[in-house]
């Protein structure tokens, strides 16, 4: 388990305490470039990350369980998230992810039970199957205009040219 509490800052609000983890860039003298694979798994301290700008890629369950993880805060070299990575982390509420991301494998944020929204960058290219499933309170997902491979009409992910439905929130009751 990593020493959090260290290498965090304490923040109050609304009458809360809670830590914000920052990922370190630096590991064991070397530039961290990967957030390993079940690294903080199930580590119910999280409340809220920051991820370096080091980091290109989210390993397998690097995050998954990690049930009171409310925030993330992705650094601008992101380039994947793997399958589960941030599987069943029922406290996220929306995400931004970074113009850098390319790729969410499988089931990457799948049961995330709060989940409510998702804004995407420019260069996502891939979306696992199963990436946002038993997300039952996503109701809104946003792309970059810029991005070549998908569009967002109404909250609801489109190929490019808008004619085949690629993602529907589940948790729109619309249809």
């Amino acid at each position: 388990m990593k020493d959090i509490e260290n290498d965090s800052e304490m923040i109050e609000e609304n009458d809360e305490r809670y830590w914000v983890y920052t990922i370190p860039s630096i590991e064991d003298g070397e530039t961290k470039k990967k957030i390993k694979a079940l690294e903080y798994d199930e580590d119910c301290s999280l409340r809220s990350i920051v991820i370096s700008d080091t980091i290109e890629e989210i390993e397998r369950e690097a995050f998954n369980f990690c049930r009171n993880l409310k925030d993330i805060k992705f650094g601008s070299s992101l380039k994947r998230i793997d399958r589960e990575a941030f599987y069943g982390c029922d406290s996220l509420e929306s995400i931004i992810f970074p113009e850098s991301l390319e790729s969410i494998e499988e089931k990457a944020f799948s049961s995330c039970d709060s989940l409510s929204s998702v804004r995407f960058g420019s260069a996502l290219s891939y979306i696992g199957e199963g990436a946002f499933a038993y997300c039952d309170s996503l109701e809104n997902i946003y792309i970059s205009s810029d991005n070549e491979f998908f569009s967002s009409i109404d909250g609801i992910l489109y190929d490019k040219e808008g004619t085949k439905m690629v993602l529907y929130p589940p948790g729109r009751n619309d249809c």
